[in-house]
């Protein structure tokens, strides 16, 4: 959880309300054009693409200043385990109806995707966090009014470059436009620890958002309702789900949907925000012990359910694994050094296939005898030696050595947890002791 102070507030000019109130903004999807109504326009090229829609009633359009006289206004609200995270969207509903999110970074102030709504009171609110370094955007339904916020924040809007073609307008004078072309792109700099992901899916320029454990997905990767489950990640229940049209129910290719996870596959996030509101997805305290990965081993789980619901038997996703479980098959033998009092119920939570051996380190009556040294003086590496001398003609190739607490000064994880996640390529990191043979 991240609580950050920010002095570049007071270095940030304070932002002025700068909209063009004049312009046509789509009813139905809040796409803002650079025309007025005397244009006599009826038509949206985002409603009329068959990933989005045209409303029964036929395409309509209004405008910004006639959103403020008919009484719209954007609410926000704080994130309550990580007050840097900031949601905010307009009610009554406008437009597709999704949030924004304003992330709160050591670098600066983010804003994640974007709402067709904009009015003084947003930007006092705005003003009143910090200000906006930077806007992302992940997809061409939220650009919205994209160049009146970047004009009134004074800050670039970054979208995904192969998705420049549905911008409107495409060169508004005062905006600072950066279209994305790498598959990571660090926001505000390589050190700011904020990278957006060019995921593609949705759109070819569909992007993500990574920050510390925080993966912000917008509708590149649409939350499930069952992803809410308190007991989440059970056998076959999908926590994800991915549309090339969400409102016209087209799925998405499992081809795609392996970019989507190979390019999120190399990094670690315990929460995934999505477009709207209730759709904050959280690694929960009981998925540890049952082993479902958290939210980053739902999501891989959730793309293999799609795909096999979609009729595939074979595909390249299925082969497709958490980075620690290409090692996992390595070893399944735990060898535990622990006294008789400690707590070892965590060894429940190992899978059954495992082969566990348990030395006492203060039993009575040890076998071998030569297990009872003194205390503090080599008892758990007796132990392990003894496991290699007994085992010596049978040793497996790989083994995992470890004391008995499931938690300690040391070792802030959990056990389980640990034991599950061991690479092999960073054993030493993992304050394992191993014997290669």
């Amino acid at each position: 959880m991240s609580t950050c102070t920010h002095d570049y507030a007071s270095r940030k000019p304070v932002p002025i309300l700068r909209t063009s109130d004049d312009l046509l903004v789509c009813n139905a999807c809040g796409t803002q054009y650079p025309v007025t109504a005397s244009s006599k326009k009826d038509d949206c090229k985002i409603c009329d693409d068959p990933r989005q829609f045209v409303p029964p009633e036929g395409q309509s359009f209004t405008t910004l200043s006639k959103a403020r006289r008919d009484g719209f206004k954007n609410v926000w609200w704080q994130d309550k385990q990580n007050p840097a995270i900031w949601s905010v969207r307009t009610e009554p509903k406008f437009a597709i109806g999704e949030r924004a999110v304003l992330i709160q970074t050591a670098a600066g102030n983010i804003l994640w995707d974007l709402i067709p709504f904009l009015d003084q009171a947003t930007v006092d609110k705005i003003a009143s966090l910090g200000g906006l370094e930077a806007i992302v955007i992940s997809h061409p339904h939220y650009y919205s009014t994209y160049a009146d916020w970047s004009c009134t924040f004074s800050c670039p809007v970054y979208v995904g470059a192969p998705d420049k073609e549905w911008l409107e307008p495409t060169a508004a004078p005062g905006v600072d436009l950066r279209l994305l072309k790498d598959i990571y792109t660090p926001v505000l700099g390589p050190d700011s620890g904020v990278t957006a992901v060019l995921a593609g899916g949705h759109f070819p320029g569909s992007l993500l958002l990574h920050w510390e454990n925080n993966l912000f997905i917008a509708d590149t990767i649409f939350t499930s309702p069952s992803a809410m489950n308190p007991v989440p990640g059970k056998e076959g229940a999908i926590s994800f789900t991915f549309f090339w049209s969400i409102p016209n129910r087209i799925p998405l290719q499992p081809d795609d949907i392996l970019i989507i996870w190979q390019r999120v596959k190399g990094l670690e996030f315990a929460n995934a925000f999505g477009a709207f509101k209730g759709m904050d997805v959280r690694t929960m305290p009981n998925e540890s012990a049952r082993g479902t990965g958290g939210v980053k081993g739902r999501l891989l789980e959730s793309c293999k359910i799609y795909t096999r619901a979609m009729g595939w038997k074979e595909h390249a996703l299925f082969q497709q694994t958490l980075w620690y479980q290409e090692h996992q098959r390595a070893t399944k033998h735990l060898v535990i050094a622990s006294y008789e009092a400690q707590n070892v119920s965590w060894i429940s939570a190992i899978p059954s296939e495992w082969t566990i051996k348990r030395y006492l380190m203060d039993d009575p009556n040890p076998e071998p005898p030569g297990l009872a040294v003194p205390l503090n003086q080599g008892r758990e590496a007796m132990a392990y030696l003894t496991y290699l001398i007994d085992h010596y003609e049978t040793l497996p190739e790989y083994m995992i050595f470890t004391h008995g607490h499931e938690r300690s000064w040391h070792q802030m994880e959990p056990l389980p947890m640990k034991v599950r996640a061991l690479s092999l390529t960073a054993l030493d990191e993992e304050n394992y002791i191993s014997l290669r043979c």
